[in-house]
C-alpha cells in the first residue's frame, strides 16, 4: 500500500491478489481501473497518482496493445481484465472508459 497526496493507492501485489482470490469482489467479468498509466510515455508504465514505475506485471497475452479506437483514443490507463479462464490480468484501455476501480485502503481496527 501507498499513500500519496492523501490517497490510499493499490500496489502490484494487492491487484495481483485480488485478481487471483476466488471470492475477489473485482470478478464477475467486469474490467476495473488500476491506477497505471503510460499516457507521458508510450511503454513507459507508472502509478497514478505518483508516477512510481511498475516493477510488477501481469499482462494479458496481446496486452498492453495500445489500440486504435474509434473515438480516435488510443489506450493508455491500466485496467484489471477478466480472461477467458475466469483469471483476472491487465489490459490497458482508453482512459475515458467508465468502469469501477479498485483502490486500496488503510484497515481501522475498532477496539484494539
Amino acid at each position: 500500500m501507498r499513500i500519496i497526496f492523501g490517497l490510499v493507492v493499490a500496489t502490484a501485489a494487492t491487484l495481483h491478489r485480488i485478481a487471483t482470490s476466488n471470492n475477489s469482489k473485482a470478478k464477475g467479468g467486469r474490467k476495473h481501473w488500476v491506477g497505471g498509466t503510460d499516457m507521458m510515455e508510450e511503454g513507459k508504465w507508472v502509478w497514478f497518482p505518483g508516477n512510481e514505475p511498475v516493477t510488477y506485471t501481469d499482462w494479458l497475452p496481446t496486452e498492453p496493445d495500445n489500440k486504435l479506437h474509434s473515438s480516435l483514443e488510443k489506450e493508455h490507463c491500466m485496467t484489471l481484465s477478466p480472461s477467458s479462464h475466469n483469471v483476472y490480468q491487465w489490459s490497458d484501455e482508453i482512459c475515458s472508459e467508465l468502469l469501477n476501480f479498485i483502490c486500496e485502503r488503510i484497515a481501522i481496527r475498532s477496539g484494539v
